[in-house]
């Protein structure tokens, strides 16, 4: 069975069910504080849509001061299989990044995450147009493509690599390109320029290889996830790109599809994908491309993300993330576009 994607009756009706046990346990006082202390947080994002039938396209922005021209925007696909998820359920998540890269020096940053069509409403490569729909609009935001970092995890790193190879191959063909050159069917966008850098976590590179492993720690299954993948992608698209980016023997492509500063990409030790993982960093240094891979020992499946919930400390709850705004603040820094702050791992 595959699950339906959190909505926001769904929030509201768990909030109704929680307010009462926070009221007993914590007390009146203390519950309307937090409350009272969450409201700026929820006038931060809004909500994007554009479009209607197959070519809508939806999303919730992070801004800062909207009204300015941004210094930085991050274009963010969530994970969940394909098939679970939710823009809206990553909100906390995307919102300490954001108050992040404030922190780390960046003085109008914006955070874009695309609410795309989930298994099995549609399947590839509906994913891979809203994708490209939702960065054309980013990039008409930014008005450049060197303040435009795309991120994701699991699954949204997976969409997020075969993003990059459709932009790869526009860049490589500039011209419409066919079914059989690994080209999705159907109109072709306008060529759009790469962005300038990647940060992934926990990339679902290849949806189906001997290269995912049974782990004993990980909450994510194999053979659950192929599950997924199949889906997703269908038989006849499972271990072909780009559905499938890891499936990509073609060096011509990688190097086309690469970032100006090329890839950051954060996973866990014990993960079922971590040897696909380190299989794509080697892969891309073998190219000479610029990526790093920032390992978490013991770290399970996009531990980034779930620390923010699970970790006992500020400092655990904040580390992967902090992580991954340095990365970005040393590499993007490149444009000139900080003020000179700082930060250190």
């Amino acid at each position: 069975m595959i699950l339906r994607p959190v909505s926001l009756i769904d929030c509201l009706v768990f909030v109704i069910f929680l307010a009462p046990q926070l009221i007993l346990h914590v007390g009146l006082i203390r519950t309307v504080l937090v409350a009272g202390s969450c409201l700026p947080f929820l006038i931060c994002y809004k909500e994007y849509v554009s479009g209607k039938g197959r070519d809508r396209m939806r999303g919730i922005w992070v801004m800062h001061r909207p009204e300015q021209p941004p210094d930085l925007v991050l274009y963010y696909l969530h994970g969940g299989g394909f098939a679970m998820g939710s823009a809206y359920f990553y909100l906390e998540f995307l919102m300490v990044w954001h108050a992040l890269l404030l922190e780390a020096g960046y003085k109008n940053p914006a955070i874009f995450a695309l609410e795309y069509t989930l298994v099995p409403d549609d399947i590839y490569p509906r994913q891979i147009h809203e994708a490209l729909s939702g960065y054309q609009h980013v990039l008409d935001y930014a008005k450049s493509a060197s303040k435009v970092c795309v991120a994701g995890d699991s699954a949204g790193g997976c969409i997020v690599l075969s993003l990059l190879h459709e932009l790869g191959n526009q860049k490589r063909t500039q011209k419409k390109r066919s079914a059989s050159q690994g080209g999705l069917a159907g109109p072709q966008p306008l060529t759009l320029p790469l962005p300038c850098m990647a940060t992934l976590i926990s990339p679902w590179v290849s949806l189906m290889t001997h290269r995912h492993r049974e782990s004993k720690v990980d909450y994510l299954d194999r053979t659950t996830l192929w599950k997924y993948a199949h889906e997703y992608a269908g038989e006849s698209m499972i271990n072909q790109y780009p559905a499938s980016p890891g499936s990509c023997i073609d060096d011509s492509l990688w190097l086309a599809a690469c970032p100006e500063k090329g890839y950051h990409v954060m996973y866990g030790e014990e993960e079922v994908f971590a040897p696909d993982i380190e299989h794509f960093l080697q892969e891309q240094q073998r190219l000479g491309l610029e990526v790093r891979g920032q390992k978490i020992e013991a770290g399970i499946h996009a531990w980034p993300v779930a620390s923010l919930f699970l970790s006992s400390t500020r400092e655990r709850r904040l580390h992967g993330l902090r992580c991954i705004v340095n990365e970005i603040h040393r590499r993007m820094d490149r444009h000139g576009m900080m003020n000179g702050n700082k930060m250190s791992d």
